[in-house]
């Protein structure tokens, strides 16, 4: 069942001023969960002299570019998407 999960006010700004996120759970754990499965991305960003940063919460493609990036630098190329889709698709190791 989906879920929705109120941001509260102080960390909207870092939430691309959501108000709320849903995630599907049944119980809390598993909401906490899946929010720890998301993939956050953080930016700075420079206007009128002030410096402010922003998490934004990305979806599947922006995962593969996002990672890509990070692989590859500046140029991404479709072998460092293809490397960015491989890696999300492996199962993740037990501690």
């Amino acid at each position: 069942m989906a879920i929705r999960i109120q941001i509260p006010t102080p960390l909207r700004p870092y939430a691309g001023h959501a108000t709320s996120v849903e995630v599907e759970a049944s119980t809390v754990g598993e909401a906490l969960s899946a929010l720890a499965g998301h993939h956050l991305a953080v930016s700075k960003h420079v206007a009128g002299g002030r410096t402010t940063a922003r998490v934004s919460v990305l979806e599947r493609n922006e995962r593969v570019e996002e990672l890509a990036r990070m692989l590859a630098g500046e140029r991404v190329t479709e072998t460092t998407r293809r490397q960015a889709r491989e890696l999300l698709a492996a199962p993740a190791a037990k501690a």
